[in-house]
């Protein structure tokens, strides 16, 4: 999967449709936590840094991570820019319980990069640790499909979610006043022409205080 992804980093980037679905996810991902500028958010599997970048202004430290060297090295490229934020500190590596201090996040989001990991459950783990009480986890990706999605199910392991299935995961690993919304879909053209539409939720979840 490194790979794949390694090679695609820079052009990521130039496909409108994507950037117009962060957009879209961007602006319901603010609608639905709230953020601001004290707050210190995790970006985990965060690609080239779009959504870091659609953020920048409204949170305070964000970690970006993302075990893709090349969308890190592209990241790491756009924030050399001009008026680029100095709020996005990127990090190539995986996630583990032990990357950073527990309940030391306000907020954690990923963006269509769980399917790409095959035990979730354990991940869901990892951020409820990572997370202070009573703070928030966005969660979006696919809504399970068939398959059809990637031409390429290279490092795909989940055919999108169950949104049941993943709140009752939630639930399980300490997260209460869980929501649901379809904010976007990303259109495919299948070969004969025809063009579908795979719905993209994002759910959004509280860190129970402790008792």
């Amino acid at each position: 999967m490194q790979s794949k992804f390694d090679q695609i980093a820079t052009s990521w980037d130039q496909n409108e449709e994507r950037a117009q679905l962060h957009k879209k996810i961007g602006e319901a991902l603010v609608a639905a936590v709230p953020v601001s500028r004290d707050m210190r958010a995790l970006d985990f599997g965060c690609g080239t840094g779009a959504m870091a970048f659609m953020l920048a202004g409204k949170l305070g430290r964000i970690d970006a991570i993302d075990t893709s060297a090349g969308m890190i090295g592209e990241l790491n490229r756009k924030l050399t820019g001009a008026n680029a934020p100095d709020n996005i500190f990127p990090l190539n590596a995986e996630l583990k319980a032990d990357s950073f201090p527990a309940g030391e996040l306000d907020l954690i989001y990923t963006v269509l990069a769980l399917h790409h990991i095959e035990d979730v459950e354990s991940l869901i783990h990892i951020f409820a640790r990572l997370l202070k009480p009573g703070k928030h986890l966005a969660l979006i990706d696919l809504d399970q499909e068939d398959g059809t999605f990637h031409s390429d199910t290279t490092g795909v392991h989940h055919f999108g979610f169950d949104h049941k299935t993943m709140t009752e995961m939630l639930q399980q690993n300490g997260f209460s006043n869980i929501k649901i919304s379809f904010p976007a879909a990303r259109r495919r053209e299948n070969p004969d022409g025809t063009v579908r539409e795979y719905p993209i939720f994002l759910i959004t979840a509280v860190k129970k205080s402790s008792s």
